[in-house]
């Protein structure tokens, strides 16, 4: 999306560096910041500066047409199952909240080459929020004023479940 976003790099971004492309971008933002990239923003009309954005930023972007920026927001999907009895590893969803931070999240296997079981665990951002665990974007299933650990996340036919009723999780959020 094109945006005029002084006020993104001034309040949440960090500078990255320069890039001769967009590619070189948003590699730096899924390889090296992992997990802890939101999105990030290209400037190719200011020597290829490339920011990265370590907090989520919904609402926030708005549109202008001669913009000469460009925000990109990070999609992240759970890994593909490993077979009919074994789930890929569970992965944190960043939370795109103006309300809400993102906690750190934790996952611990019954066994790392064949995982069927899961404990989730949730720390809250803040001492002043609850922990809050979300499944696929708006089921949450566990609040507590404490971190989290959720001990029944089970893989059926290659794909998690959590709750009950059971939920197939696309997403996981742990927020505060």
């Amino acid at each position: 999306m094109y945006c005029n976003c002084r006020y993104f790099v001034k309040n949440m971004g960090k500078f990255a560096g320069y890039f001769q492309s967009r590619i070189g971008c948003q590699r730096l933002c899924n390889q090296n910041y992992k997990e802890k990239c939101y999105g990030y923003m290209y400037e190719p009309q200011n020597r290829g500066t490339c920011t990265i954005f370590q907090k989520g930023f919904s609402g926030k972007i708005s549109e202008t047409l001669n913009s000469k920026s460009s925000v990109y927001r990070k999609c992240v999907k759970m890994p593909p199952a490993i077979s009919e009895k074994c789930c890929g590893q569970l992965v944190q969803t960043p939370t795109f909240s103006d309300h809400f931070d993102d906690g750190d999240m934790a996952f611990t296997y019954n066994r790392n080459t064949c995982r069927s079981t899961a404990i989730v665990s949730c720390s809250k951002p803040t001492e002043k929020n609850n922990a809050v665990l979300v499944v696929n974007g708006n089921n949450v299933v566990e609040v507590t004023i404490d971190n989290i650990k959720f001990p029944a996340t089970t893989c059926l036919n290659g794909i998690w479940q959590m709750a009950n009723p059971p939920l197939n999780v696309t997403s996981l959020e742990c927020k505060g």
